[in-house]
């Protein structure tokens, strides 16, 4: 079984709300999250949807889009939005839903060996848009979580990964933690899956990993009006792939013991596998492009066509440097971006990079990705000397960073590997 998520799907509900009027990106959006899913969803996969599925006032009004998502391949979970006006009782709802669609409300369900606890959520203290009376709404959707995660214990031999399925962010636009994020912490889960957010505060939202969790921005425009695959095959959940903010720490990264061609190789491994949800993608060794300024050398080419037909080409930079890569060498890959006319460039590497390098990846939109030693993954809490991680992890040979900058200068780390290639088909995928 495959997991997938995606949220606010907006379906018009008899209304004449169409969803263009948030700009042509939402041109026929319905119409192609459905040729999305027919393309590849499979009838035993798990499709989460979290919320805001349907303009709706009344649950007579909902049943026609109900009964669309009843007529999609596999099972699904549906969470409730806050413009899931005609989200009723529990009872009427099961009553109404085809047997495929299950409902998640301050409750947990376990699906082959997977765990999904869900609650809507709310807008958390200290965001932008909180206000005073936000306060007790948080307070009970926060208690609601809870309850959605103690219906688990007791049950741990049931499941090996935990999803906690939101529609609003478990965070406020600073990051900072919160009622839901502590419980989230507290009950070890692999995943957080949520939505809500659109257009430029897509930007806002916490993606990545943060403590031992992986977080996923799912509301339909943020994953290009395709279902994204959630991968869950990292570790057992007693073990940690990354640190919280104290007081973890990373394992110290050394250059990685791994030949040029096999490193290259990986890289294009990494990319070909991460373009599932693209309806073309290709993958060329060392090319020769011309620009404007002349021709260059580029390691490698991508070009995808994500849903909606959008062309992409991605110049990609393979440097087996023992040294952190220099600011010039981005530069140059953006001014070859520029010069091309290609969209997006990212950097491989397998010595890290340099500050001014990610400073300057950050202000021109180019990825740039540390390639180590899988040990590197494994971290341990406290200080000091780490340990070498036990042999029943079966850690990949070779993972990846793929690092960015925040906003007030700290590194970001973002995990890659064989299962765990999400930020990459992310980055990919976004336009």
């Amino acid at each position: 079984m495959r997991v997938f998520a995606i949220g606010d799907l907006h379906f018009a509900g008899g209304t004449d709300k169409t969803m263009d009027r948030f700009g042509e990106s939402w041109r026929n959006h319905d119409t192609r999250i459905l040729d999305a899913w027919q393309q590849i969803g499979a009838d035993d996969d798990l499709l989460l949807i979290v919320g805001d599925t349907s303009w709706a006032m009344r649950l007579e009004e909902a049943l026609p889009d109900l009964d669309r998502i009843g007529r999609m391949k596999g099972r699904k979970l549906m969470i409730k939005g806050n413009h899931d006006y005609w989200w009723q009782s529990a009872a009427k709802l099961r009553k109404a839903l085809d047997p495929s669609i299950k409902i998640l409300q301050a409750s947990s369900i376990i699906v082959d060996r997977v765990a999904v606890a869900g609650t809507r959520g709310w807008t958390c203290p200290n965001d932008v848009f909180f206000e005073e009376h936000d306060a007790k709404i948080y307070e009970r959707e926060v208690g609601r979580l809870r309850l959605a995660l103690k219906s688990l214990e007791g049950r741990s031999g049931e499941f090996d990964s935990l999803i906690v399925a939101l529609h609003y962010p478990p965070t406020n636009d600073k990051h900072e933690t919160s009622g839901f994020t502590e419980l989230i912490d507290e009950y070890r889960a692999n995943v957080c899956v949520y939505g809500h957010l659109h257009g430029d505060a897509i930007k806002r939202g916490l993606v990545g990993t943060r403590g031992r969790t992986q977080y996923h921005l799912v509301s339909a425009d943020a994953v290009s009006f395709a279902p994204a695959e959630i991968m869950l095959g990292r570790l057992p959940r007693h073990a940690t792939m990354r640190p919280t903010e104290a007081p973890m720490r990373r394992r110290h990264i050394e250059t990685i013991d791994i030949a040029p061609d096999e490193f290259e190789r990986q890289v294009k491994s990494w990319l070909e596998t991460s373009s599932r949800r693209m309806t073309r993608f290709e993958v060329t060794g060392l090319r020769k492009l011309a620009g404007a300024g002349g021709e260059y050398e580029i390691d490698a080419v991508a070009q995808l066509e994500i849903f909606g037909g959008a062309q992409i080409v991605v110049l990609v930079e393979c440097k087996y440097y023992k040294s952190a890569v220099k600011r010039d060498v981005v530069i140059l890959l953006g001014a070859n971006v520029q010069d091309i006319g290609a969209h997006k460039g990212i950097v491989f590497a397998t010595s890290g990079f340099q500050s001014g390098a990610l400073e300057y990846a950050r202000a021109h939109g180019i990825a740039t990705v540390h390639v180590v030693d899988g040990k590197a993954t494994y971290e341990t809490k406290g200080y000091g000397h780490s340990p070498d991680p036990p042999p029943w992890l079966n850690l990949p040979k070779v993972a990846g960073w793929m690092i960015s900058l925040t906003p007030d200068g700290h590194e970001s780390f973002q995990l890659l590997g064989e299962q765990h290639l999400e930020p990459l088909s992310e980055w990919l995928g976004s336009t």
